[in-house]
């Protein structure tokens, strides 16, 4: 019978603490900062989808992160400026290095943490997909599509688990990147067009990520944006 997979925010917190927190080889005080986070923090996620993983769980996570068979774990470390420029795949391309350092400070000003390297990979992706002009894609806008997308790039790393469709959110940069010409060519009142996929939703049982998605989370509350309450 096949074991259970580890919630995704389990997974993620586990990588977390041995990236950036010197946990690699000591899994039960990785087992202990896990309990204390679920005593003390408010636990939003859906708990029968997510319980806590056993000891002897946590130890095989970490066995598999160390084996390297955990994807996108190099990008979980904590990003470092200027030694995460380069050009390998868990990096930040040196062209982007401003847009890296507008990330960090960002994140630093407004919630006291260093982003990981794969949510500042993202954000560099973004801020060089739109126009530099282009007010609707402020710097908070920017940040979100950009958690949006590490997001969706982390659950599809999960066996068993869909990623979320992103398309609406390459749609809409698209859109807002050549509105500004077609308006220029005469086009005052754009239609928008029919048959867009839906909107971006994060399901209930993994509520609990909004603590790597802040900008999202603050967002979706202030406007009242509606969650996936299914668990599925």
């Amino acid at each position: 019978m096949a074991r259970p997979t580890i919630a995704l925010f389990w997974q993620h917190k586990i990588a977390d603490l041995m990236a950036n927190q010197g946990m690699t080889n000591v899994p039960s005080s990785v087992a202990s900062a896990l309990e204390k986070i679920a005593t003390d923090r408010t636990y939003m996620g859906d708990l029968g989808k997510n319980p806590l993983p056993s000891i002897s769980t946590i130890a095989r996570h970490m066995k598999k992160i160390r084996n390297g068979d955990l994807a996108l774990y190099e990008q979980r470390h904590h990003f470092r400026w200027p030694e995460d420029l380069g050009p390998g795949k868990d990096q930040v391309p040196r062209e982007y290095s401003a847009f890296a350092m507008e990330c960090m400070g960002f994140y630093k000003s407004m919630f006291d943490v260093t982003p990981m390297i794969g949510l500042v990979q993202r954000f560099a992706l973004v801020s060089s997909s739109v126009r530099k002009d282009d007010k609707k894609y402020n710097l908070q806008k920017r940040a979100i599509v950009a958690e949006q997308l590490w997001y969706a790039d982390l659950v599809e790393t999960i066996p068993y688990q869909q990623r979320p469709d992103t398309t609406m959110i390459t749609m809409e940069m698209a859109l807002s990147f050549v509105e500004v010409e077609l308006q220029g060519l005469g086009y005052m009142d754009m239609e928008e067009p029919e048959h867009l996929p839906e909107n971006f939703y994060v399901p209930m049982k993994d509520w609990n990520f909004f603590e790597y998605m802040p900008c999202f989370d603050a967002d979706s509350a202030a406007f009242g944006m509606e969650w996936d309450e299914s668990s599925e």
